[in-house]
Order: C-alpha cells, then sequence, then structure tokens
C-alpha cells in the first residue's frame, strides 16, 4: 500500500536559531524574518524545549557562513537522551559536516543553489554552483543523512540545475520549497508560481529522486498538495486535512509524524 507521511513539527520538534533573531546576510527573500519565530538557543541547555528532537539552525555572517559549533555539546547531549536533532546548515566544509555527525545530527539539511544570479544577486554570497556542490557532497559522505532543499520561484534555472546536481551528486530524499512573500523585503510581493513548483516535482521524480513537500511555501495554492499526490509524493510538511482525507480515498495509508520531514519515522524494528 502507498503511503503519505504527514509531518507536523510543532511544539514537539522545535526549530532553534544559535544566533537568536540575527543574521549579517540579509538575503532578499528574508533579511532575517524567518528566524523570529525560532527559538533562541544562549548556549545554555535546551533540555526544556525539545520533545521528540529539534531542528538547529540560524542567521549567517557577512561571509555567508552559519558556525554551529557552539551547540554541538548540547547536540550530543540530546542525541544521547535519544532525541533525534537535525541542522540546517550553510555551505558546510568536510570538517564541519564530520563534527556534526560525530555529535549526533541525524540530518543534515542545505540549502542548493546554481543560478549565479539567485547566489550573488538574492543570496549576497560570493560563491558558485561547486561551493554548494561541494558541500552537498561534503554532507553525503558524513555519516548523517544529508536532506538538500531546493527552492522554486527564484528562477528556473536555479531550481532545475540544482536539482541536477542533487541527482548528480547521488541525493536521494530532498524537500522542494516555495518561495514566499516576505514583508519589507526586497523580493515582497513575489512568490513561487503554482504550474512551476508541480514542473520542479516532476522533474526531481524524473531524475529518480524522491522530493518531499517542505513547509517553506505559499499557503494559497488550492490544488498543489492534491497534484502532488497523482504524481506519487508521498512525504508532505504540514498538509491540509483535506489532502489526509484525499489520500485514504486514493487508497493510501497515512502515517502523521511529529518531526521535519528531513528525518525518517522510526518503527518497530527499525527505521523506514
Amino acid at each position: 500500500m502507498e503511503e503519505l507521511l504527514a509531518y507536523y513539527p510543532g511544539r514537539g520538534f522545535p526549530a532553534v536559531s544559535v544566533t537568536g533573531g540575527r543574521c549579517a546576510l540579509g538575503c532578499d527573500h528574508c533579511r532575517g524574518e524567518r528566524l523570529r519565530g525560532m527559538v533562541s538557543f544562549d548556549g545554555t541547555s535546551l533540555d526544556a524545549h525539545a520533545g521528540e528532537g529539534m531542528m538547529v539552525s540560524g542567521g549567517c555572517d557577512e561571509r555567508g557562513r552559519l558556525d554551529l559549533s557552539p551547540a554541538l555539546p548540547t547536540i550530543a547531549s540530546l542525541s544521547g537522551e535519544g532525541k533525534r536533532v537535525a541542522v540546517h546548515a550553510v555551505l558546510p566544509s568536510d570538517e564541519e559536516c564530520r563534527s556534526l555527525a560525530e555529535s549526533g545530527v541525524e540530518a543534515i539539511c542545505l540549502d542548493l543553489h546554481a543560478d549565479p544570479s539567485v547566489i550573488r544577486g538574492v543570496m549576497h554570497l560570493d560563491a558558485n554552483e561547486e561551493d554548494y556542490e561541494r558541500s552537498l557532497r561534503a554532507a553525503l559522505s558524513s555519516g548523517a543523512k544529508a536532506f538538500p532543499h531546493v527552492t522554486v520561484g527564484l528562477s528556473e534555472k536555479d531550481w532545475r540545475r540544482s536539482l541536477d546536481m542533487a541527482a548528480r551528486c547521488g541525493a536521494e530524499d530532498l524537500a522542494i520549497l516555495g518561495l514566499m512573500s516576505t514583508a519589507g523585503t526586497p523580493l515582497e510581493g513575489r512568490e513561487a508560481d503554482e504550474e512551476e513548483m508541480v514542473s520542479a516535482f516532476r522533474h526531481a521524480i524524473g531524475l529518480g529522486l524522491r522530493p518531499s513537500l517542505g513547509c517553506m511555501r505559499p499557503r494559497s495554492f488550492r490544488l498543489l498538495e492534491k497534484r502532488l499526490l497523482e504524481l506519487g509524493v508521498g512525504r508532505m510538511a504540514a498538509p491540509a486535512r483535506s489532502t489526509l482525507r484525499a489520500a485514504e480515498e486514493m487508497g493510501m495509508r497515512v502515517r502523521q509524524e511529529a518531526l521535519c520531514c528531513c528525518l525518517d519515522p522510526i518503527i518497530p524494528g527499525g527505521r523506514t
């Protein structure tokens, strides 16, 4: 029987920022706004916030680097208690990926970009496609699960070449996100298009990838989730209840998890 994994992280799997609300990079689509709803890590224990586990992330410095090392002891402690920890890293090096995996990080999420106009013009990074590929390969060889994120809505060249990169490097699972309009940013009023989202999923599936519908996406798409079910997409973050009913009507088994969609659910006898 086909299955829909529906992820609802909620308070049981909080997002934590190691930089609080600070991000010096100031990407045009975010400007640090996405950090405001996260739990701030102040160097002390996060046990009180961890249910099943947590997603650890943060803002970048002016060079586009995110230093997650201050959180490694806490990550190791949580992992030792059986908590499941994922991180959202930014252009991590081989050494950084190995350190994250050794501390007990189960999944390393990382954004992929491949269009120079997006990397430099939107992200303000002095980087290129090869830098993103190097980080992806580092995550894939780290011992943790590598879980790329590809964003639709910045440019077709960007998402298409990023998906090609993921397939070329041997990634299997990944999330496809949709650009959201964020007030007060240079890209306010601009968001992903539903048809382009479907095209991206088709392209990913054609490459042999297993794409998930990520949590960061416009919620105005009335039919997107059901269209993705018809394409065979079996993993979604925070799908509508009507999507769960549609999946059941299609004969799919529906499983709900209080986790990030980068993590596989635990079942008796092992993980899926």
